[in-house]
């Protein structure tokens, strides 16, 4: 079957995640199985969006400039949403101070955003994938429904009917 590689992605994210879980025999073989089958497609994928070193470079000094110009909250500590540092109070310094970082790194920059670029392609498109199918009554109890629509859009769930 034509699945995209995104598909992939996220199936093997709810892998990941319900691999940690104690399960029932079948449920944990069906796990495994998949889980051998899609992870070659998975490192490759990670290779491909691995970033350079001078790319590291750039990155974790922006990440230092972003900290020393954060927004403080009271005892002083950067303040952070979303994962990324709040820069108000002193934003025309930090986008200065930045915008030198990015000229210094300009080619890396490019390189890496090309990379990016070509790695969200690379999801979009379909590749052949024969996974293992599991039937409805063989998923856990409570298991999330975004699990059970995965399955149905990669056509692995197998329906009462179809039996």
């Amino acid at each position: 079957m034509k699945v995209k590689r995104k598909e992939l992605v996220e199936l093997w994210g709810l892998i990941e995640q319900h691999r940690k879980i104690k399960n029932s025999v079948k449920f944990s073989y069906w796990l495994a199985k998949n889980r051998k089958r899609i992870q070659p497609e998975i490192e490759s994928l990670e290779e491909a969006i691995e970033s350079s070193r001078r790319y590291k470079e750039y990155d974790t000094e922006r990440a230092r400039i972003a900290k020393f110009y954060a927004d403080k909250d009271e005892n002083g500590k950067p303040i952070i949403q979303n994962s990324s540092y709040v820069v108000i109070e002193k934003l025309n310094e930090f986008n200065s101070e930045l915008n030198i970082l990015k000229e210094k790194y300009k080619d890396e920059v490019e390189k890496r955003d090309k990379q990016i670029e070509e790695y969200n392609n690379l999801l979009e498109e379909e590749i052949e994938f024969e996974g293992f199918k599991i039937k409805l009554e063989d998923l856990p109890d409570g298991i999330e429904p975004v699990f059970i629509e995965v399955l149905m859009d990669i056509d692995l769930l197998i329906e009462p009917d179809e039996g």
